[in-house]
């Protein structure tokens, strides 16, 4: 496995996109060699996240509603070095993220959707692929994003995490740390992990401000239900605002096991 290598380029200003793209491949073949990869310096929000993962010391990420793998790809490149197990229902989704995955032996990708029952049920799929959702979209989602308008239907699997955690953790061995982005539907993957959430030592949830999916909770009762399960609001990063009006929309919490928070 490659070392990372963060590099801030403070005295090289490359403003042409192509430039910038074949001296990244130069240097990584240079330092390919020599066993060293070169990535982007974690900054802001993603520089917090990695350290939070640090110091918590966390071995593996369970990544609900994954898409085509933005979050793990982040925190990979921000040097993250442990197991990242991704879940992701969308077929069309899934297909880009599976190939991510195929030649990292600690990023693994399963195709459900985690909700608070087993069984089946139908996701709408929106134009823009990331805001497809089991729940109604509202006019307010639509008229701050057009894209995310629904442009058809799928029959998907979902599952329990209760129902499938012990069947790629080692409980009381790993340290987890749980990632959920489901447009609206991450109260209903919390309440479908009650035994789960024993094991886990910290949760980044999507939470919005304004009701963007229909019957989705609002934000303080996301912290009500998190706190019912021993988690404290450990930060919050902005999320999604409306272009238009500014007024922001969504944020994500980073909560911790309550007993957990060190110095």
């Amino acid at each position: 496995m490659f070392q990372k290598v963060a590099v801030l380029y403070s005295g090289i200003r490359v403003n042409n996109r192509t430039m910038k793209r074949e001296l990244h491949k130069a240097l990584n073949v240079i330092l390919n060699s020599v066993g060293f990869e070169l990535c982007k310096f974690p900054y802001g929000s993603l520089k917090r996240k990695i350290e939070f993962l640090r110091h918590y010391q966390t071995d593996t990420i369970i990544d609900v509603g994954a898409n085509t793998g933005q979050f793990a790809e982040s925190v990979l490149h921000g040097g993250f070095k442990g197991r990242i197990v991704s879940i992701e229902p969308l077929s069309s989704a899934f297909s880009i993220l599976q190939k991510k995955t195929l030649h990292r032996h600690n990023w693994e990708a399963l195709q459900m959707a985690l909700g608070d029952f087993d069984g089946e049920s139908t996701i709408n799929v929106s134009r823009n692929s990331a805001s497809s959702s089991i729940l109604p979209i509202k006019e307010e989602h639509l008229a701050a994003a057009p894209e995310s308008r629904y442009i058809s239907t799928e029959i998907i699997k979902v599952s329990k995490l209760d129902s499938i955690f012990n069947q790629f953790i080692d409980a009381g061995r790993e340290k987890v740390f749980l990632k959920i982005d489901t447009q609206g539907f991450e109260k209903n993957v919390i309440t479908g992990a009650e035994l789960s959430l024993q094991h886990i030592d910290g949760v980044q949830l999507e939470m919005s401000l304004v009701e963007l999916y229909e019957g989705e909770p609002t934000f303080l009762q996301m912290i009500s239900l998190m706190e019912s399960y021993g988690f404290m609001l450990f930060s919050l990063e902005p999320g999604y605002s409306n272009p238009f009006s500014k007024q922001m929309l969504q944020v994500d919490g980073i909560f911790l096991k309550r007993n957990l928070l060190k110095a």
